[in-house]
């Protein structure tokens, strides 16, 4: 989230956070770090081996390759990999040209490497809650590794997922970088580089569906099953509440909050 929604979230959380029983909050945007935070705070901790930039920060990376990508989205980056400091100002040149602003553009290190052949692999688990928990694996012929292609990877990866998932792997590493974001709830993004987690992001809104098919797969199909019944049963654990409280009250909305949601939700902003 970009900063005008972060307050106008942040407003609602206060609100809902006061309304009583039969409320639950979680994520408090005031508390949460955003992209850039996040990443220079793990590198600051050594969880990370790489670190990134704000382009504003006028500072140069401390290695290459880098590439560029916004601060507030969840989109593919704006560039492909730069491998030097001429790349990289004739890159940042072409985004001036092209009207892209400073603020909210970052220079991040690059980590990753293949899993197999060229083929790249990203690691994802989910906090809910006190819960954390591995959900699973996207493949792809590419550093980008964003949606994945079907059945790309090989039976002996689908079968380390499987199992990945099975005994909850790297949880205690994920759960630092949770814990450093001051996120409850989310979907955490990252990798391996010689063995060692490099978390790349963390996803609190995160799209989340039930496998509508099998896969052509079986380790996979029994993989995507067993990571929603176990996202389903920390869900339900979340809002499992007190018996003995009693309903909440209809909730009502300050017009102002309202208002702030709605042009977030349909456009129009003027308060940026």
């Amino acid at each position: 989230m970009d900063l005008w929604e972060l307050r106008a979230f942040g407003a609602l959380y206060r609100h809902l956070a006061e309304a009583g029983l039969g409320y639950r909050v979680i994520n408090n945007p005031a508390q949460i770090l955003n992209r850039r935070a996040l990443l220079r705070a793990l590198y600051t901790e050594g969880i990370n081996d790489f670190n990134a930039y704000a382009l504003t920060e006028k500072r140069l990376p401390e290695r290459y390759p880098v590439f560029l990508r916004r601060e507030y989205d969840h989109n593919r980056p704006l560039s492909d990999l730069l491998r030097n400091e001429a790349e990289l100002q004739a890159a940042l040149a072409e985004l001036r040209e092209q009207g892209e602003p400073e603020d909210g553009v970052l220079i991040v290190e690059y980590a990753a490497e293949p899993v197999e052949g060229n083929l790249f692999r990203k690691l994802s688990a989910y906090k809910v809650g006190g819960q954390v928990f591995f959900y699973n694996t996207v493949h792809e012929e590419s550093w980008i590794v964003k949606y994945g292609t079907l059945n790309s990877a090989t039976n002996a990866l689908y079968q380390e997922e499987l199992d990945m998932i099975t005994h909850n792997a790297f949880a205690s590493e994920v759960l630092k970088a949770f814990n450093i974001a001051h996120i409850d709830y989310g979907r955490v993004d990252f990798g391996l580089v010689n063995g060692k987690v490099q978390i790349y992001e963390i996803n609190t809104n995160p799209h989340t569906k039930a496998p509508k098919k099998e896969h052509p797969n079986p380790y996979r199909t029994k993989s995507q099953q067993l990571a929603w019944e176990k996202y389903c049963a920390a869900i339900n654990e979340l809002d499992t509440t007190d018996p003995k409280a009693p309903y909440a009250e209809k909730f009502k909305c300050p017009v102002l909050i309202r208002s702030m949601i709605k042009r977030i939700m349909y456009g129009g902003n003027t308060y940026r």
